[in-house]
Parts: C-alpha cells; structure tokens; sequence
C-alpha cells in the first residue's frame, strides 16, 4: 500500500504494517491545516507562479489524502463497509483508493491552494518564504494569515475534496465485492 508521503512520514500504520490514516492523525492534519491559513492582507494579490511555486516546493497541499480520509470516515457509506468487512479491511481499501485517486486530484488542490495565497501575500511575500521558509522576514505573517488561507481553501476545496471522497467510497466498495465481499456476523 502507498500513502508513503502523509501517514508514513506521521508513522501511520495499519495493524499489518501498512500505512494507515487515524482520526486522530486526520484532525491533527485538518488542524494544521487551517492552522497554516491566514488572515487577509487588504493589499495582498500575489503572482500565481510564486503561489505554485511556494506550493509545490514546501509540499503544502500534502495533507489532502490525509483530510479525503478524515471526510470518508464520517460517512454512511464508510460505516457501511466497515459493518461489512470490518474496520481494517474497510480503511485499507478506501486508502488503496484515495492512493490511486491522489494523481487526479492533487494538482486541482495544490492550484486551488496556491490561488488562496495569492489572495493573502503580495508576490514578494510569497517568494520571500518559498526561498527562505523560517529565515523569511514574512514568516510571521504566514503563520498569522494562516487561518485565512485555510478558510479560502475550504470555499474553494470542499466540492474536490467531496468528489474525491466520494469517488474514493464507490471505488472502495467495488474493490471489496470484488475481493470477496462481505464479512457475515
């Protein structure tokens, strides 16, 4: 299984070893995440470029997988197939899914998030922290806009997040009949 980048770097494992997502690790990334959002900067209008940049080069948008998982495990359908299959089957397909999923969508997100800098941080901000992260001057303010950023993302984010759990769920559950189905109690 390959969730490599968000649950094996936060030491997140299945019972057999394989990368797992918790609620515990998905609320600790949401909130980060929102943590990372900032507030907005009147005067702000950012180069998309430098956002894409800052992006993709700090890895910002990594803990997408990690908030489809967080969304999936509060809904009917994924109780409905942990019922079926039981808890560890049933994670481990729909994050086989989100996985696989991941290539589709994280370019959407990571444009998504880099157009919600813009809208907080000047172009010379954002290259100022995408070169220099900590040592910029403008770090603070990364950190006070923050939930800002993470506000915008939300607005703009939650229908792909949404698709993506959702197509991850049908995926999941068309995995799991294939592979023998249901666990009878």
């Amino acid at each position: 299984m390959v969730v490599e980048v968000g649950a094996a770097r936060h030491g997140i494992r299945t019972a057999a070893g394989r990368p797992r997502l918790s609620r515990l690790g998905a609320a600790c990334a949401l909130c980060l995440g929102l943590a990372l959002g900032l507030p907005q900067a009147a005067s702000a209008a950012g180069d998309l470029g430098a956002a894409r940049t800052l992006v993709e080069k700090h890895k910002l948008g990594a803990g997408m997988k990690v908030m489809a998982f967080a969304a999936a495990a509060r809904t009917d359908t994924y109780a409905n197939l942990v019922k079926a299959v039981g808890q560890p089957r049933a994670e481990a397909a729909v994050v086989d899914q989100l996985n696989q999923l991941e290539p589709k969508y994280q370019p959407r997100w990571d444009a998504n998030l880099a157009q919600a800098y813009t809208r907080h941080f000047s172009t010379a901000e954002l290259k100022s922290i995408s070169d220099k992260g900590t040592e910029s001057p403008d770090a603070a303010k990364f950190t006070e806009r923050g939930n800002a950023v993470g506000a915008d993302m939300l607005k703009v984010s939650a229908p792909l997040l949404s698709e993506m759990v959702t197509e991850s769920l049908v995926r999941a559950a068309a995995q799991l009949q294939q592979e023998g189905g249901v666990k009878k109690k």
